[in-house]
């Protein structure tokens, strides 16, 4: 609209002068920041005003007492310089030849006033922090002509505080002024980097990667991936594996999930920059010797499930290694599709289909969108597992029309991949920890969709046995992992009550109810955490349907939680016990049957003295026909 209104000769100089004096001083940061853009757009309808009246008059704002002024100022002369020097190229000038001594001297001592006067440090230094990162930008690609000064150093110092601040925003504005600012003034007129300032740089950033300060680590993270390449040509190796060790889970740094993030897209940024190159040289490029080692660490960054008091926040390593993971085969395809070898290809569908139906919707719709991008996308990439069935149950022309954020759309859709071994496990992976999980929705359609998978198994004894197979090898893989195991569990209750194991069921020398009584079992040795106990009585609730040895298993143990130290679970294990036998009624003797009953509903076993539960306990367990548990002696 400025721009609009700017045309009209009459109205020109009286906008350009509203902002540079009234506007770029409002108390709204934000304010400040789009008037500085305005008068970036406003430069080209009167380069000459802005070069002989605007900035002189801006540049004694940059150092006064104003806060906001300054800090509006500041980014008003970044952005007036940007918009002049393609001005002066169209002449066929340099931007030196356009402004005066005064000003360019002005300019450049900006930030040395900053700096004696520690405006930096005081009240409001992150504006300036701001607003001299943006000024640093602005002159690198405008090529202010101060190549070998001191104000370089000074600028090198402010970039450097500025990664190690606590506030994204500098650390992004810092980030933001490099690409220019390295490519400009450390580089020869030849187009060469200066060996003695890479060499300085490259090493300070890789040690502060080690800093046991997060905010340290995220800065020079970023800051490493937004190298230019030729900041980069000679220390690939040498920064992939220190961004590498950043990405990687050690107990130490467990909880550092943003730092893990920033080094996984840092790691994507870099492999944008140098490109591939089959045969390159891997200190320079992305070639046959690196990329495994970088699809390597992406697939490492897949598995992190890092748990604290702010939920699953390895969720934003994961969304950033998918991001990666797409960006970096998209690259690598177009240079030579043979770099990518069928285990990598595997693995890459395999992580994101098992992303696509987990519990956060923001984690499963990215995961949604780059599977089927990576699907579709030409030219090919190879060796995607089952590709023919994948597209025959994704059609191209529906995916992209999907909502994968959604519960309904995601979960009907790709639970239909269970039926491809190659992701099966995968599948099953994420769709149990929806299964098993607490948010009323995605329970409801996970579960839903598992059903109407198991639905047309129940027929297919076989088929059935090798679907617990699975289960049960996630379980067995997550053994004691509370983030998997609790909803394999609470999957496995939920099975066993949908009524769809008949074939299994009818023959009671199958060992896959065997096998999960014990693994239950194994699983609940020594745990002390109620909901996870209970879960189990569920699942030995479910197993009374298999007669034999299964079923004898789970009464045993049923009989020893309805002794356990937790009132609650002695309660809890009684109901569910109770409901049970209502439902399989041949559980226990015919005869024994009222008594049974009797006992587990009329017993008070989350109140009622230890002794007194324990004879009850007893009788039941003469009643049902298993041994009564042994009190194990404190040594």
């Amino acid at each position: 609209m400025s721009v609009f209104i700017a045309n009209f000769k009459n109205y020109t100089h009286g906008v350009i002068d509203h902002l540079s004096d009234v506007k770029i001083a409002h108390w709204d940061s934000t304010i400040r920041e789009l008037s500085a853009k305005a008068l970036h757009r406003l430069t080209a309808c009167d380069p000459e005003y802005m070069v002989t009246t605007v900035l002189p008059k801006l540049l004694p704002m940059t150092t006064g007492l104003d806060l906001f002024l300054r800090h509006g100022a500041i980014l008003s002369i970044a952005e007036i310089l940007h918009a002049l020097y393609p001005i002066a190229q169209s002449d066929g000038l340099s931007l030196e030849k356009l402004l005066s001594s005064e000003t360019i001297e002005g300019i450049q001592s900006i930030s040395c006033t900053l700096q004696d006067a520690k405006m930096f440090k005081r009240h409001g230094g992150e504006f300036m922090r701001k607003s001299v990162c943006s000024l640093i930008e602005k002159c690198s690609l405008s090529k202010m002509p101060f190549h070998n000064k001191p104000v370089i150093d000074l600028w090198q110092s402010v970039i450097d505080e500025c990664l190690t601040h606590v506030e994204p925003e500098i650390q992004m504005a810092a980030v933001s002024a490099i690409p220019p600012f390295f490519s400009e003034y450390y580089t020869k007129p030849d187009g060469s980097v200066i060996e003695e300032k890479q060499d300085l740089i490259v090493s300070s950033y890789l040690h502060e990667l080690k800093s046991s300060n997060q905010a340290t680590r995220q800065g020079h993270s970023l800051a490493l991936g937004s190298f230019p390449k030729s900041m980069l040509q000679g220390n690939l190796s040498k920064v992939m594996s220190g961004l590498i060790t950043v990405s990687t889970i050690t107990e130490k740094d467990e909880k550092m999930a943003e730092a893990r993030r920033d080094a996984v897209k840092a790691l994507s940024c870099i492999c944008t920059t140098v490109n591939v190159q089959t045969d390159g040289d891997p200190d320079s490029i992305v070639c046959k010797d690196n990329v495994n080692i970088i699809y390597g660490a992406l697939l490492q960054a897949m598995e992190d499930y890092t748990l604290d008091s702010r939920g699953d926040i390895g969720a934003w390593v994961r969304e950033a290694a998918m991001q990666a993971l797409h960006d970096i085969s998209i690259l690598v395809v177009k240079a030579d599709s043979s770099l990518l070898s069928p285990s990598i290809c595997k693995q890459i569908f395999c992580c994101l289909v098992q992303q696509a139906v987990e519990k956060i919707d923001r984690t499963r719709c990215l995961a949604g969108i780059i599977f089927t991008k990576l699907l579709y996308y030409k030219p090919a990439i190879p060796y995607i597992p089952h590709e023919v069935e994948v597209k025959a149950i994704l059609p191209e022309s529906a995916v992209f029309n999907t909502n994968f954020s959604a519960e309904s759309d995601t979960y009907p859709l790709f639970s239909k991949l269970l039926a491809l071994p190659e992701y099966t496990y995968n599948v099953l992976l994420g769709l149990v920890v929806s299964v098993g999980g607490i948010t009323e929705s995605i329970v409801k359609f996970s579960s839903a969709s598992l059903q109407e998978y198991l639905k047309n198994l129940s027929k297919n004894r076989q088929s059935l046995i090798e679907f617990f197979e699975v289960l049960l090898t996630i379980f067995k893989d997550h053994r004691k992992d509370d983030r998997v195991s609790l909803p394999v569990m609470k999957t496995l209750d939920h099975v066993l009550s949908w009524g769809l194991l008949d074939s299994i069921a009818s023959d009671c020398s199958d060992s896959v109810p065997d096998q999960i009584a014990y693994i239950i079992k194994t699983e609940l040795h020594k745990c002390s955490k109620p909901q996870k106990i209970m879960a189990g009585a569920d699942v030995y609730c479910g197993l009374l349907q298999f007669e034999g040895s299964p079923r004898f298993k789970s009464l045993t143990q049923l009989m020893i939680l309805l002794c356990h130290k937790y009132p609650r679970v002695r309660k809890t294990t009684a109901d569910k016990l109770y409901e049970a036998l209502l439902t399989y009624d041949d559980a226990v003797p015919e005869e024994n049957s009222a008594e049974v009953m009797t006992i587990l509903s009329d017993t008070s076993w989350d109140t009622q003295e230890m002794a007194e539960i324990r004879e009850k306990r007893n009788t039941l367990c003469d009643l049902i026909g298993v041994k009564r548990p042994l009190l194990l002696k404190k040594t």
